[in-house]
């Protein structure tokens, strides 16, 4: 005994444009192959021709027919199961639902089958059936879709669909003549073809001021961003001094820094700090004011002959 059912492929096509044949070739293999392969995995006994729908206007359809053989022992044991006045509904229903899922869904949801089995992309056979057939075919389905092998001809078939930009969505549906109620836009190829997708990082960033007083390590006697060098509580560190009138005051000598080793310094220092890794991160130190100038208790000349 055995009764069919279909499954369609549709290829939302951008207006007045022809799909790639060498694209849309490679696609519908890669389509007959990902039900064929997910049919295998759900149900060996689904027999599987893939058909050539045709091309309309912005379409492309492929349309796959599922046919469910069962033996008289099979039959009875599916009506034990199920409630289902024809078993075989249930069975090329948990095939095309499962082909739906893996077509349409990045996560696989039971309420998700559940509201693809009453809507308007499932068989009119599969609409009509009570809750418990429903629900037995749904959980059947996510048990399917825990097959890694089954999900790679469907990430193949993206990959490929790709290549082409005139095709902006695809989507699958039970009813050949009709464009499905959900389609996967262009935009989510990529990750529906398994590939990662760059994700837009958002940086977390602070700044932290502190006021300390610091060892002069080495001054820099010009104009401009170069980094000061600097000893603090925690070591050394370079920070470029945005003060301008203390700058000026060292260049033009009104305040001089003397050639001797100890002078010190009490600034307020900015911290640019990048989250990374679950640690802030110092990115960049600025000292924004100069607070104070001090002198080592006995200077000593650097240049001073031991």
């Amino acid at each position: 005994m055995d009764s069919d059912g279909s499954i369609s492929l549709y290829l939302d096509l951008e207006k007045g444009v022809a799909p790639d044949f060498d694209v849309a070739l490679k696609a519908a293999l890669a389509w007959s192959t990902a039900v064929k392969e997910i049919a295998y995995v759900v149900d060996p006994g689904v027999q599987i021709r893939l058909e050539f729908d045709g091309t309309y206007e912005g379409s492309l359809g492929f349309n796959a027919r599922l046919r469910a053989v069962l033996t008289k022992a099979q039959e009875a044991a599916q009506r034990v199961r199920t409630t289902a006045t024809d078993p075989q509904v249930i069975r090329t229903a948990i095939v095309s639902a499962t082909i739906w899922a893996m077509m349409n869904l990045a996560e696989y949801t039971f309420s998700r089958v559940m509201d693809h089995l009453t809507g308007a992309d499932a068989a009119p056979e599969v609409q009509a059936l009570s809750e418990a057939d429903k629900t037995d075919i749904a959980n059947r389905v996510l048990e399917g879709l825990r097959n890694e092998a089954a999900r790679q001809p469907v990430r193949t078939m993206y990959r490929e669909l790709e290549r082409d930009p005139g095709v902006k969505g695809v989507g699958v549906t039970a009813r050949p003549d009709a464009r499905p109620t959900e389609v996967v836009p262009r935009s989510e190829f990529r990750a529906m073809s398994g590939r990662v997708v760059p994700k837009t990082q958002t940086i977390e960033r602070r700044v932290v001021p502190e006021r300390m007083r610091v060892v002069l390590v080495k001054p820099v006697l010009e104009r401009g961003d170069r980094r000061w060098g600097f000893k603090g509580p925690s070591g050394e560190f370079g920070a470029s001094i945005k003060h301008d009138a203390f700058i000026e005051a060292v260049l033009s000598g009104t305040t001089a820094v003397p050639m001797v080793e100890g002078i010190e310094l009490t600034i307020d220092l900015e911290t640019t700090e990048e989250f990374e890794g679950q640690v802030w991160v110092p990115k960049k130190r600025e000292v924004v004011n100069v607070v104070d100038l001090h002198w080592p208790a006995r200077p000593g000349d650097l240049f001073a002959t031991p």
